[in-house]
C-alpha cells in the first residue's frame, strides 16, 4: 500500500513530545531510539525519513551550539562564545613536525642489500 505524501512528517510530529522525551533520557542515538518507537508500533516511517526529522528537530535546537555563517551547520560554543570569537581566543596549531631521521642499523642493512645485488 502506498503512503499519502506527508504522512512521515505527520507520524513524527504526532509523536515529538514523546520523541524529545526519550531524547532527553539518553537516547541520543538516533537508530535506537528509532527502533524503540518502532518496536513500540508508534512510527511506520523508514530511518531516513526519521533522521531528517530528528535532525532538524532534535539536533538543530540544541541549546550549546552555534551556527556557523548562518548555515545549518553546527558548532559548539565554548564559554558561552559564538563561533567567530571562539577563532581570535584560540592560538593557531604550531607545527611541531620533526625531521624523519632512519634507523642506523636499517639504513646500513639496506645498504648491504643493495651492494649484494650489484654482485
Amino acid at each position: 500500500m502506498q503512503k499519502t505524501r506527508g504522512m512521515d512528517k505527520v507520524e513524527f510530529y504526532l509523536n515529538l513530545n514523546e520523541i524529545k522525551s526519550l531524547y532527553d533520557q539518553g537516547y541520543v542515538v538516533l537508530k535506537i531510539l528509532y527502533n524503540k518507537l518502532k518496536d513500540e508500533k508508534k512510527i511506520n516511517m523508514s530511518y531516513w525519513s526519521f533522521c531528517q526529522y530528528a535532525k532538524k528537530e532534535l539536533i538543530g535546537k540544541i541549546s550549546n551550539v552555534a551556527p556557523i555563517n548562518n548555515q545549518n551547520i553546527v558548532a559548539p560554543v565554548i564559554e558561552n562564545k559564538s563561533i567567530d570569537e571562539v577563532g581570535k581566543v584560540v592560538a593557531p596549531a604550531q607545527n611541531t613536525k620533526e625531521e624523519f631521521k632512519p634507523d642506523q642499523k636499517l639504513w646500513d642493512l639496506a645498504s648491504k642489500m643493495r651492494e649484494a645485488d650489484k654482485i
